[in-house]
């Protein structure tokens, strides 16, 4: 089991069935409740009124337990998204557990999923990373509109290929990178099936599906961790002069979409293709732990 998708009490959160059963239980409860009510009431039994009266209010409480719970779980994650930019993932552990435990719409579980894949990503468990974005992957809504979803699409896709790459597994590296660049070349244009399905514009803020995959990374260009993930598995592959080509290519990308770990990646990888090619690359070899994590080293 994924040590990331179990809770405190060792009980596995990748099912939806808790999520459903609090999202819709009350409202089957109070379809069942009404009805008898209006069975016993046909029939003069005494406590039919009762019971219609307590099945409407069940009726009207579901529906607010439901937007509470995903109000609570959509806030919960902009804060932990902010915790993990800065560095301090683990504590973003609690909101994304919450929603997998309590929240039913997709696109929020697709974001504690890829939230969860972060957190694995920079302790270096890219194993569990992997597993992670897989899920969130296969959890994007299939109505959200096509251009929030790319933009999803290959912010995930690429950390897999990332990870994979870490992991030695470069056919699935490859083949998320396929997956991420086929979705960046369509780039932000847009259709009239986006015009009807695009609510991030719309005012509703943490209630928007399409606003939830716009800020599944706070918002961050997608094309740098792309070109990040493409120059790494050129590396991965033995291919150091489409590594350094890569990332001279994409350096105003990489610059300014990057964390510092990841900065740390890429001036490693930038230092040994250099190596490898003949050239003397300026200063000291670069070790930021993060970075020999990926290339398969323990930092000392």
């Amino acid at each position: 089991m994924n040590p990331y998708l179990v809770d405190a009490g060792g009980n596995p959160l990748t099912s939806r069935g808790h999520a459903t059963l609090l999202a819709f239980g009350g409202l089957a409860v109070s379809f069942v409740v009404l009805a008898l009510g209006a069975v016993l009431l046909n029939l003069r039994i005494t406590g039919g009124a009762v019971l219609l009266a307590l099945g409407a209010v069940a009726f009207v409480a579901s529906p607010i337990v439901m937007w509470r719970l995903l109000l609570r779980g959509t806030r919960g994650l902009k804060g932990a998204t902010a915790a993990w930019q800065a560095g301090q993932g683990r504590g973003a552990i609690p909101a994304a557990h919450y929603v997998l435990r309590s929240v039913f719409r997709a696109d929020v579980r697709a974001r504690a999923f890829h939230l969860l894949g972060l957190v694995a990503e920079a302790e270096g468990d890219f194993a569990a990373a992997n597993d992670c974005f897989e899920r969130a992957l296969s959890a994007l809504p299939a109505m959200a509109a096509p251009v929030r979803k790319r933009y999803a699409e290959i912010l995930i896709a690429s950390h897999q290929a990332l990870c994979a790459a870490a992991l030695g597994n470069l056919p699935l590296a490859a083949q998320q990178l396929d997956r991420a660049g086929q979705r960046l070349a369509v780039g932000d244009s847009t259709s009239t099936w986006d015009a009807l399905t695009d609510d991030a514009g719309w005012g509703l803020g943490d209630v928007s599906m399409n606003e939830v995959l716009m800020k599944i990374e706070g918002g961050r260009p997608a094309a740098g961790v792309f070109a990040l993930a493409q120059a790494f598995l050129a590396y991965r592959s033995g291919d150091a002069h489409g590594c350094l080509h890569l990332l001279g290519a994409n350096y105003g990308q990489l610059v300014h979409a990057l964390l510092p770990r990841e900065h740390g990646l890429a001036a490693l990888l930038n230092h040994r293709a250099q190596r490898v090619l003949g050239h003397s690359p300026s200063g000291p070899e670069p070790r930021e732990a993060w970075a020999l994590k990926c290339v398969g080293e323990v930092p000392h």
